[in-house]
């Protein structure tokens, strides 16, 4: 399997790693120099997701079962020293995210549109007659004020309707 650079997105930059042989860097960034190149992996060796790419371009060289068995410590040592010896490029490319700020101006204040109507309610339904269920005019009438008010019935003054 032949090599090929690597790249990495953190926080609007762009970090590639490669082969001097596949390494397109000069032409989107800048490639670091060795110590500068050095500090920017160990920066990286709290990010799973960069150990991963490291580990990834280490395995271009070393088979993957050792690369995936080496700590993150080491697999940025020897990634340091190809860095220092000229094997390994590292290029940082800075990109922004963000639009830039629009300038708007209003030349007339906008229109705003007519409130809506309001809405139509429906009326009550007609009143229902009420029958004449208790025998007991307490009762009776105690019932037709829970009706009328739309409260629940409670009994009082030892009333018994049942």
């Amino acid at each position: 399997m032949r090599p090929m650079p690597r790249s990495l997105f953190l926080n609007e930059t762009r970090i590639e790693l490669g082969w001097p042989w596949t390494s397109h860097a000069d032409a989107r960034g800048g490639v670091l120099q060795a110590e500068a190149a050095v500090q920017l992996l160990r920066s990286l060796r709290r990010s799973p997701a960069a150990m991963e790419v490291l580990r990834s371009v280490l395995g271009d060289e070393l088979s993957g079962y050792r690369v995936a068995r080496l700590p993150d410590d080491r697999v940025i040592e020897q990634l340091a020293w190809r860095v220092r010896s000229g094997w390994l490029h590292v290029a940082e490319t800075q990109f922004a995210t963000s639009t830039p700020p629009v300038d708007v101006t209003l030349t007339e204040s906008p229109v705003t549109a007519a409130p809506p109507p309001p809405a139509v309610r429906a009326a009550p339904p007609p009143a229902v007659p009420l029958a004449v269920v208790a025998s007991n005019p307490d009762c009776f009438s105690a019932f037709t004020t829970a009706a009328t008010n739309a409260t629940p019935l409670v009994e009082r003054g030892g009333v018994n309707c049942s």
